[in-house]
Order: structure tokens, then C-alpha cells, then sequence
């Protein structure tokens, strides 16, 4: 199993190891998590900056600890990227955070506890923007407006380009049976895509889907 493609016809980058705990139904991206490993598809768009908005969804309360949703940015590899998480929490609350990632090592950009309530499959909206040393992230219930404020903001020092991914780990501690996190909506306004007519001038040139 996998994502396959988005609508460009650009594949989706996910380690084959892991390949099984991902599947598409239903228009939306669904990720088997475990504790302790991250579950991450990329998607390979080079970009210094980035605008992503999605929605993300569990089909269970937390239970013993945290499921945590994943939206990536600027990211060369799980330890070298912008990374943001929404945590669905035991007490059926969800907080978010915002960390850059160097070699691994996490340095928080902020962190808003509770931000609101969840029910399973009930689906949130986040959006994370990214642009030169400044990162920011607001989450709010989907079908309804989004809100002026951003809920946290600070400093990254994570440069670009880089890819951006969705994903999912389950905190040490978490009693979860089989959970499922999944991802809908996708907007990421900055690759551009064109569509165009080939050949117009009788020279005929490959380009790989997204090119």
C-alpha cells in the first residue's frame, strides 16, 4: 500500500519499510502509527517557503498517551525540517507545537495547550506557513472560518529548501489499539503547475509528472 500520486501526477516519498501502514480511501491519506517511529510521506517540491493547509482526523480518543498528527516543512529528512504537530490528547483535548529540527535534535518554537476539543473523525484544519526566519501555525474546526490569529508563531532557523510531509508517531505510553490518523484537503499553493500544450513548436522534450 501507499498515496501513490497527488493530483500532478508527483508521487508521494515514503520509506517501502513502512509502506503497509499507508492507504489511500474515501480522498483520504490514512497512516497506521506506532510509538517511538515516525510515519512520514513527502512530497519532493523543493520550496524555501510554504503556505500548507489540511485537515487531520484520528478514529480514536488517546488513550495512555498522546497520538500526534505531523505537518512538515523545509525538510531534508525527519531530523532536518520544520515541524509542527497537532497532539490529540487523553483528556479529549488537542494542544499543538511548533519545533525546528536539526540532526535531530528538537528546538521549540512554541506551544499552545488545549486548544480545543476533538472527537474521532471529527476533522481539524491546520494551516503552516513558513517564510524566510519566520514560522507560524493556527488549527480551527473544519466548515467554519478560519481565524485572523495565529495560535503560535516564533523563529526558525531551519533554512530552505526543502520538502514538505504529513505524518503521524504515537507518544511512549500510548495504549492505543490499531489508531489511524488521516489527512484531507491538501492545499500547498506555492509549487506551480502549469498545464500546457506540447510540441507547439516541433521540438519534443521528456518532463517527469510536476515538471
Amino acid at each position: 500500500m501507499s498515496w501513490g500520486t497527488n493530483r500532478a501526477g508527483v508521487p508521494w516519498l515514503i520509506d517501502p519499510s513502512y509502506e503497509d501502514d499507508f492507504e489511500v480511501s474515501l480522498a483520504r491519506g490514512r497512516i497506521r502509527p506506532t510509538v517511538g517511529e515516525f510515519r512520514m510521506a513527502y512530497l519532493p517540491y523543493s520550496l524555501p517557503f510554504a503556505d500548507l493547509t489540511v485537515n487531520v482526523q484520528v478514529d480514536q480518543v488517546a488513550t495512555g498517551e498522546r497520538i500526534n498528527a505531523i505537518v512538515a516543512v523545509r525538510s531534508v529528512s525527519e531530523d532536518n525540517e520544520v515541524q509542527a504537530r497537532v497532539e490529540f490528547r487523553t483528556d479529549e483535548t488537542y494542544s499543538i507545537s511548533l519545533y525546528d529540527v536539526v540532526s535531530g535534535s528538537y528546538t521549540a518554537i512554541g506551544f499552545r495547550s488545549s486548544i480545543a476539543a476533538y472527537a474521532p473523525s471529527d476533522p481539524v484544519m491546520v494551516r503552516l506557513q513558513v517564510s524566510n526566519g519566520n514560522a507560524r501555525l493556527k488549527t480551527w474546526e473544519v466548515a467554519t472560518p478560519e481565524p485572523d490569529h495565529w495560535q503560535v508563531s516564533g523563529t526558525t532557523h531551519v533554512p530552505g529548501p526543502g520538502r514538505i510531509g504529513l505524518g503521524s508517531i504515537l507518544s511512549s505510553g500510548n495504549t492505543n489499539t490499531d489508531p489511524e490518523v488521516s489527512f484531507g484537503a491538501l492545499q500547498v499553493p506555492n509549487p506551480q503547475q502549469l498545464r500546457v500544450t506540447r510540441s507547439v513548436n516541433r521540438v519534443v522534450k521528456p518532463h517527469a509528472a510536476g515538471t
